[in-house]
């Protein structure tokens, strides 16, 4: 009758070890795709605010004055800085508007930007 041995401590270390590498590794990815999801909704926010700064300029200043703007909003429990150029174009009576967002104040980088061209009423 053969006695029942049961696993060696090299092979449960050996065993411990892959599961330990592949644990690390989910969580490795898990933690990208949090951290991609968080930076999606960031972006898809900062676009709401360049879309409502856009749609308030054409509802109350429908030529908007040459030269920046900037400003602050509040999207998603998330509060956005914002900067608008409006600049002449070489067509008379045509100005080209940009707006760009910005999750801080330094204004390093932009999450969102969007252009308009505006005619004069």
């Amino acid at each position: 009758m053969k006695a029942n041995r049961g696993f060696t401590l090299l092979e449960v270390l050996v065993a411990l070890a892959i599961v330990g590498l592949v644990l690390g590794s989910a969580l490795f990815v898990l933690g990208q795709r949090l951290e991609q999801q968080y930076r999606l909704e960031q972006q898809d926010r900062a676009r709401w605010v360049a879309v409502n700064v856009l749609e308030k300029l054409r509802t109350e200043q429908p030529w908007p004055a040459a030269g920046q703007q900037a400003g602050e909003a509040d999207m998603g429990e998330q509060h956005f800085y914002w900067l608008l150029d409006a600049v002449d174009t070489e067509q008379e009576g045509v100005r080209r508007v940009d707006v760009r967002v910005y999750a801080d104040r330094e204004q390093q980088w932009a999450l969102a930007r969007l252009t308009t061209l505006v005619t004069r009423p």
